[in-house]
């Protein structure tokens, strides 16, 4: 009879460990899961950073291709056209480089 109440409560203790082990190790395992993910989070808000600041930038750069001075250097550099009252100046050193 002691003998029998011994291994009961040895199998209890028994389980009793492998499920303390079990949520232990699955406590573990979630700690570096949760790890792994704010990393990520870390390296995506960066991420998202780097695409806001873009994105502004190509706002700006969008904007001032609407504008007026954008069209106008534009038309100056590409097509080598001038205001009525500009001086122009030719560079025959440059043209026969070319």
């Amino acid at each position: 009879m002691k003998k029998l109440r011994f291994f009961k409560r040895l199998i209890t203790i028994i389980c009793i460990l492998l499920i303390l082990g079990y949520f232990s190790t699955a406590i573990v395992k979630q700690r570096i899961l949760l790890n792994s993910i704010k990393t990520q989070q870390v390296e995506v808000l960066k991420q998202i950073n780097q695409v806001k600041k873009e994105n502004e930038r190509l706002k700006r750069l969008a904007e001032y291709v609407k504008s007026g001075d954008y069209i106008q250097k534009l038309a100056r550099e590409k097509l080598n056209l001038a205001k009525k009252n500009d001086v122009i100046f030719i560079d025959k050193e440059r043209k026969r480089k070319d």
